[in-house]
């Protein structure tokens, strides 16, 4: 043990870099043998600290000595670890992806320089692309929570914010200002987010982001905000101001591209653009089933599809666009406590806007402020046992009396 102790000193506590290897190196050794002394069994998983205004000895081992880097701290943690991380901008490396994620891990933004309660509102932690490279890479199953993604670039690959390869989970996160593009042949998918597995998102916005083909060839285009390949559950999330744009080709599902079952619940896809000069369709939301797919899966839930637009000459002219359900037949999609501009939804609860005049009462949709009004339709016409989370996308209470249509709920 004696020798144990003085193992673990020179390791942990000495900051120099060639220590900093051999702790990462070691860690699961001297684990072992801590149970094999001690006999306790080890509860619950290595806890690793973040700030990038830290002073302390780098080893994350607490917030006085937090790493600086979030990738020094993915490199060091085990497995299953959970990472929290202060606010403030964070780069990542300078390669193609600032930053990879290459183990199970949970990492949790919205601290206050120096450590504290986590606030996402408060305290943001921005991932940042720089506009030169993806910004986050997942290639095991992993959770993300309270950051911000953002200025993630990618030409000729899919998911220039984030590119999922394992099924994962987004809670409380923003997903802004990421580009694809494609300027040789072939399809490019996922603007904000590519997920080639089962996707969960709770409380997020996906705002801004694009998919793009500028060249001559006929490259389709799919999913300017999210293309998933797997199963999607979203909710309490908003999805706004993204474009699926290609020049020659096709563009589909500019908010939303989906493969497989999706619930959208407590959702607002709203203010997408699906561009070409030839085909664009399902602004809002494009799902594309194949034979032998369940009926229903694609399903609406208290949420909401308003003013997405499609244009097929480049923009001069737009057209409403909301959804395009490529499935198998004809209840592939359904929807219940739901509102789809300019149609009437078969389905329990669903709002008649067949006449094109219904007001949802956004409080200010010019400034993508989409809280409800208080005489908003949309109050109390939803059904609480669909949605089971406790806060809205605005950090209030979810239900107050009935719960709401969409990801606010008034107060």
């Amino acid at each position: 043990m004696v020798y144990l102790q003085v193992l673990l000193e020179q390791i942990i506590i000495n900051p120099n870099k060639n220590n900093q290897m051999m702790r990462s190196k070691y860690k699961k050794i001297i684990l072992v043998i801590l149970i094999s002394f001690t006999g306790i069994e080890m509860v619950g998983q290595e806890q690793l600290y973040v700030d990038a205004t830290a002073t302390g000895i780098n080893n994350g081992a607490s917030w006085k000595d937090a790493y600086t880097k979030i990738t020094d701290a993915i490199a060091s943690a085990e497995a299953n670890s959970t990472i929290h991380i202060a606010k403030g901008t964070y780069t990542g490396n300078v390669s193609s992806t600032a930053i990879t994620i290459d183990k199970s891990l949970t990492l949790i933004g919205g601290y206050p320089t120096g450590g504290g309660t986590a606030n996402h509102f408060e305290n943001e932690t921005i991932l940042d692309g720089s506009k030169k490279r993806r910004v986050v890479n997942i290639t095991k199953a992993s959770k993300l929570i309270g950051l911000i993604i953002q200025n993630g670039k990618e030409t000729d690959y899919d998911g220039a914010g984030l590119r999922i390869a394992s099924s994962s989970t987004l809670e409380d996160c923003v997903i802004r200002n990421n580009h694809t593009s494609k300027d040789s042949e072939g399809e490019v998918k996922g603007g904000g987010i590519y997920s080639a597995f089962s996707l969960k998102m709770i409380n997020c916005k996906v705002v801004g982001n694009s998919v793009s083909s500028n060249s001559s060839f006929k490259n389709i285009v799919k999913g300017g905000g999210v293309f998933v390949r797997g199963t999607l559950l979203a909710i309490n999330s908003l999805f706004l101001k993204n474009i699926a744009n290609s020049d020659s080709g096709n563009a589909y599902g500019s908010g939303i591209y989906a493969s497989k079952q999706t619930e959208l619940i407590n959702c607002l896809i709203t203010r997408n653009l699906a561009k070409s000069n030839n085909e664009a369709i399902g602004a809002g939301l494009y799902a594309s089933g194949t034979v032998g797919s369940s009926s229903r899966a694609i399903r609406l839930k208290n949420s909401v599809l308003w003013e997405n637009m499609v244009s097929t000459d480049g923009g001069k002219k737009l057209v409403t666009g909301e959804y395009s359900i490529n499935g198998p037949s004809e209840d592939y999609f359904s929807a219940v406590n739901s509102l789809v501009k300019g149609e009437y939804l078969e389905g329990y609860g669903n709002i008649n806007d067949k006449s094109n005049k219904f007001n949802p009462h956004f409080a200010n949709p010019a400034y993508d402020d989409f809280r409800l009004m208080a005489n908003s339709k949309l109050i109390d016409s939803g059904r609480e046992k669909y949605n089971k989370t406790t806060i809205d996308l605005a950090g209030n209470n979810r239900v107050s009396g009935r719960i709401d249509i969409g990801p606010y709920e008034s107060k």
